[in-house]
């Protein structure tokens, strides 16, 4: 994703880089844009081999293009540099954490049997599917050892974040852990009446660190969503929610015990600064 100032957004506005072909077109290829040219009263025709050697020169591709926001959050550099600031010198009274959901898991049972990979053919799975409803997934992950720990439930709610801060201040006891900082977005459920009640009845137990709107690229855990999906979740196939749960923990469990790891964190390949 490209964030764009306000500015560079309405200068890419009114300073189109291709003539469109006509109306209801959006991505124009050579020939439609050598053919608009063509049409002009006063122009000589242009051949839309010229049309794409021009944009090879000029190193245009109207056949690509990416996602870009617009930043509404005044504070977004300062607050991106708080997150920052926490991952290169973490708390001393407590434990780092990143923290966040991966909701709507599809429980899908493929249909029929796929074929196995074998020399000089690759995996090939079932498309045809049946659903069994969908599966959350709540995580937290420990950024000075990449230890993550995980729930499964139906629902991300804040009656769902609650179990999940319960589950973790048991796994965690204060003893050994101190305060649970936790990096994570400024979603509702942070800050619902059943979130608050249970902050009220641990006191000083959790401190919440949130990210600037959209900044959950900053958030370490997105880096291991990214990872579950390649390794565990991606071709499988599982009966009901139940199974999919037991398939998620179980890979958790791998991952905590082969491969968990901190991460070194850079952003465009550059290092953090403090």
């Amino acid at each position: 994703m490209v964030l764009l100032t306000l500015e560079q957004h309405q200068a890419a506005h009114a300073n189109p880089a291709v003539p469109r072909a006509g109306r209801g077109v959006m991505v124009c290829t050579s020939r439609d844009v050598a053919a608009r040219l063509s049409q002009r009263p006063d122009a000589d025709s242009i051949s839309y081999s010229t049309v794409a050697r021009i944009w090879r020169q000029m190193e245009v591709k109207p056949w690509r293009w990416h996602y870009w926001l617009t930043p509404t959050d005044p504070e977004f550099a300062p607050k991106s540099r708080a997150i920052c600031r926490l991952y290169r010198h973490p708390p001393p009274d407590g434990t780092l954490l990143c923290l966040d959901e991966k909701p709507g898991i599809h429980v899908r049972e493929r249909k029929y049997s796929g074929w196995p990979l074998a020399p000089g053919h690759i995996a090939l799975y079932e498309y045809e599917y049946i659903r069994h409803g969908t599966l959350d997934l709540l995580a937290a992950l420990e950024v000075s050892s990449g230890w993550v720990f995980g729930r499964c439930y139906h629902r991300h709610r804040a009656v769902e974040l609650v179990y999940f801060l319960d589950s973790l201040h048991r796994a965690l006891p204060v003893e050994d852990y101190g305060v649970l900082h936790l990096i994570s977005d400024n979603a509702k459920s942070r800050t619902a009446p059943e979130t608050t009640e249970w902050m009220n009845a641990h006191p000083g137990r959790v401190v919440w660190h949130f990210l600037p709107r959209h900044g959950s690229w900053l958030n370490q855990i997105e880096i291991w969503f990214s990872v579950l999906q390649r390794k565990c979740l991606a071709g499988g196939s599982w009966h009901d929610f139940d199974e999919l749960k037991h398939h998620l923990l179980a890979y958790l469990s791998t991952y905590n015990r082969l491969w968990a790891h901190p991460y070194q964190w850079t952003y465009k390949g550059l290092p953090l600064v403090a």
